[in-house]
């Protein structure tokens, strides 16, 4: 899945923003893996390993959830095409 996004949105974007938009994409796959996992950390000591499970997944699950959930319809539907590089 994450080559599909990279595969339809790098060629959208000129060279130059290349670097920007793939440092923005790593920066954010890294705090959405990181930061759910350091929050949850210090939870199994107050509820217990089972309810922060729990808990932990729960909210996992609604996130994919909503994720899933489709979006507003559009008129239009739009088709990214790649833009020509200059010099070819």
């Amino acid at each position: 899945m994450p080559q599909a996004a990279l595969h339809t949105t790098l060629p959208l974007v000129t060279e130059a923003d290349r670097a920007g938009i793939l440092a923005a994409y790593h920066v954010l796959s890294y705090l959405a893996t990181s930061v759910p996992a350091v929050a949850a950390g210090p939870l199994p000591v107050r509820f217990g390993l089972l309810t922060t499970t729990t808990l932990f997944g729960t909210v996992v699950l609604a996130l994919g959830a909503t994720a899933l959930a489709p979006g507003p319809a559009h008129a239009e539907t739009r088709t990214a095409t790649a833009r020509p590089t200059p010099g070819t």
